[in-house]
């Protein structure tokens, strides 16, 4: 089963913020460093947003099954979030919002 056409071009300026910041060089699950591909993990409106915090860079075969690690993304995502991006999106992302609040503070 094929997935549906959504493709965003993340915009030049982006993808050049991207493209400098070691973040963005290996993927953010495992580690890897060969074969990246930039995973845009939310979905707002119905259209992918281009914003750096919810950019994530995949190995691609993590990218390929990326329902297995859905939850593993949101959690980055919401961990790399301003307290205004968590504000903004906080409707859709309540549950992922609270658990990241409490993962961090469980590690401090």
């Amino acid at each position: 089963m094929k997935r549906g056409s959504m493709t965003a071009t993340i915009p030049p300026k982006l993808r050049e913020e991207l493209s400098s910041d070691p973040f963005y060089s290996k993927c953010a699950i495992t580690g890897e460093p060969d074969d990246i591909q930039w995973h845009h993990n939310l979905i707002f409106a119905g259209k992918r947003v281009n914003a750096k915090f919810c950019i994530i860079p995949l190995a691609k075969w993590v990218h390929e099954m990326i329902v297995s690690f859905k939850e593993k993304c949101n959690w980055i995502m919401t961990n790399r979030m301003t307290e205004e991006e968590l504000d903004f999106y906080s409707t859709l992302f309540g549950i992922y919002y609270r658990l990241a609040s409490f993962c961090s503070e469980s590690l401090q």
